[in-house]
Protein backbone atom coordinates (compact mmCIF):
# COMPACT_ATOMS: atom_id res chain seq x y z
CA UNK A 1 0.00 0.00 0.00
CA UNK A 2 1.25 3.69 -1.07
CA UNK A 3 0.47 5.58 2.03
CA UNK A 4 1.28 8.83 0.19
CA UNK A 5 -1.22 8.19 -2.09
CA UNK A 6 -3.80 8.44 0.44
CA UNK A 7 -5.49 11.65 0.68
CA UNK A 8 -7.32 13.06 3.65
CA UNK A 9 -9.97 15.28 3.44
CA UNK A 10 -11.94 17.54 5.87
CA UNK A 11 -15.78 16.90 5.06
CA UNK A 12 -18.34 19.09 6.44
CA UNK A 13 -20.84 17.56 8.94
CA UNK A 14 -23.68 18.90 10.97
CA UNK A 15 -22.77 16.17 13.71
CA UNK A 16 -20.90 16.61 16.84
CA UNK A 17 -17.53 15.85 15.11
CA UNK A 18 -15.05 16.44 12.77
CA UNK A 19 -14.97 14.17 9.88
CA UNK A 20 -12.32 13.55 7.21
CA UNK A 21 -12.68 11.01 4.17
CA UNK A 22 -9.90 9.11 3.24
CA UNK A 23 -9.87 8.53 -0.42
CA UNK A 24 -11.08 4.97 -0.99
CA UNK A 25 -10.40 3.94 2.13
CA UNK A 26 -13.34 4.56 4.21
CA UNK A 27 -13.58 7.73 7.02
CA UNK A 28 -12.21 9.02 10.11
CA UNK A 29 -14.26 10.61 12.92
CA UNK A 30 -13.03 12.67 15.45
CA UNK A 31 -15.13 13.45 18.88
CA UNK A 32 -14.27 15.96 21.18
CA UNK A 33 -15.94 14.05 24.38
CA UNK A 34 -14.82 15.90 27.24
CA UNK A 35 -11.80 19.07 27.76
CA UNK A 36 -9.53 16.40 28.32
CA UNK A 37 -10.90 13.51 26.10
CA UNK A 38 -11.19 12.89 22.71
CA UNK A 39 -12.45 9.95 20.68
CA UNK A 40 -11.02 8.78 17.02
CA UNK A 41 -12.86 6.44 15.29
CA UNK A 42 -11.46 4.88 11.59
CA UNK A 43 -14.10 3.96 9.78
CA UNK A 44 -13.20 1.56 6.24
CA UNK A 45 -15.93 1.07 4.69
CA UNK A 46 -17.75 4.14 6.11
CA UNK A 47 -19.53 2.59 9.19
CA UNK A 48 -19.09 0.96 12.27
CA UNK A 49 -18.13 -2.91 12.19
CA UNK A 50 -19.63 -3.56 15.53
CA UNK A 51 -22.89 -1.41 16.96
CA UNK A 52 -21.91 -1.99 20.70
CA UNK A 53 -19.23 -0.56 22.50
CA UNK A 54 -17.43 -1.02 26.13
CA UNK A 55 -16.02 2.39 26.57
CA UNK A 56 -16.59 4.43 29.69
CA UNK A 57 -19.15 6.28 30.65
CA UNK A 58 -18.47 9.27 33.05
CA UNK A 59 -21.00 8.93 36.27
CA UNK A 60 -22.62 5.84 34.30
CA UNK A 61 -22.54 1.87 34.72
CA UNK A 62 -21.82 0.43 31.95
CA UNK A 63 -24.22 -2.57 31.09
CA UNK A 64 -22.77 -5.80 30.42
CA UNK A 65 -24.34 -5.92 26.89
CA UNK A 66 -22.07 -2.76 26.01
CA UNK A 67 -23.81 0.37 25.15
CA UNK A 68 -24.77 1.97 21.60
CA UNK A 69 -21.57 3.18 19.84
CA UNK A 70 -23.17 6.64 18.77
CA UNK A 71 -24.69 7.20 22.26
CA UNK A 72 -22.80 10.49 23.18
CA UNK A 73 -25.26 11.43 25.99
CA UNK A 74 -23.03 10.87 28.75
CA UNK A 75 -20.77 13.34 27.85
CA UNK A 76 -20.71 17.48 27.86
CA UNK A 77 -19.32 17.63 24.03
CA UNK A 78 -17.63 20.86 24.88
CA UNK A 79 -16.90 23.72 22.60
CA UNK A 80 -13.64 23.14 20.64
CA UNK A 81 -11.29 25.01 17.32
CA UNK A 82 -10.69 22.82 14.47
CA UNK A 83 -8.73 24.29 11.79
CA UNK A 84 -7.29 22.55 8.86
CA UNK A 85 -4.67 23.15 6.11
CA UNK A 86 -3.27 21.34 3.18
CA UNK A 87 -0.90 19.41 5.25
CA UNK A 88 -2.46 19.59 8.85
CA UNK A 89 -5.35 19.71 11.02
CA UNK A 90 -5.27 21.10 14.68
CA UNK A 91 -7.98 20.45 17.18
CA UNK A 92 -8.43 22.31 20.52
CA UNK A 93 -10.31 22.85 23.51
CA UNK A 94 -9.48 24.86 26.42
CA UNK A 95 -7.32 21.68 28.00
CA UNK A 96 -5.81 20.56 25.20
Amino acid sequence: MDWQKIVLERCPTSEPYERFCLSKWGEVRIYVLEEKLIRVVFLPQGKLSLDRTWMVCPDQELPWEGRDRDDLSCFSLPPYRCESSETSTMIETSAL
